[in-house]
């Protein structure tokens, strides 16, 4: 039962705080919201029906900015010391020093050795002569050559052809024809 009174009671201040707002911030219905120099954003809560004006404003801060000052940079560079520096230790240790020794060095003589220098060597070889190779040559002999005689024009060749005769068949009765059997 409480439930159903609160419910009323929230409904009733949506309804009329409704026209308020709309009021307050400006309707969305219309030209009037179209066309007008400043920026809109227009954002919808729950309702498509509801929109709310925003105005967003560009405004230059200035922020203080410290002048350079001169910083000091150490460089950490190896150089030769020349002061020498003492070095503790602990407990000395015989060291072993190689003493020098003689050492045999071979000393180079020189001699003399026989280069030998190349020269042209004479290779007999054959050289070719020219010498004459008998060719034979046919030697001209007659040759029995027909001499054209004059032929008749136009010339006609007989071409024999074939001649099929009709065998005549002999009948019983009487005949008409010329030949007699």
């Amino acid at each position: 039962m409480k439930f159903l009174v609160c419910l009323l009671a929230l409904t009733a201040t949506a309804v009329f705080a409704a026209p308020q707002f709309d009021d307050d911030f400006g309707s969305s219905y219309g030209s009037e919201s179209h066309g007008q120099a400043e920026s809109y954003s227009q954002t919808s809560f729950g309702s498509p029906h509801k929109k709310v004006k925003t105005v967003v404003i560009n405004k230059e801060v200035k922020v203080p900015v410290e002048k350079p000052y001169p910083v000091t940079v150490e460089k950490n560079v190896p150089y030769p010391v020349k002061v020498p520096i003492e070095v503790k230790v602990e407990k000395p240790y015989p060291v072993e020093v190689v003493k020098p020794y003689p050492v045999y060095v071979e000393k180079r003589v020189p001699y003399p050795v026989e280069k030998t220098v190349p020269y042209a060597v004479q290779v007999p070889y054959k050289v070719p002569v020219p010498y004459k190779v008998a060719v034979p040559v046919e030697k001209p002999y007659p040759v029995h050559v027909e001499v054209p005689h004059p032929v008749p024009q136009p010339y006609f060749v007989e071409k024999k052809t074939p001649v099929f005769l009709k065998k005549e068949e002999e009948y019983e009765g009487e005949s008409y024809s010329s030949y007699s059997s």
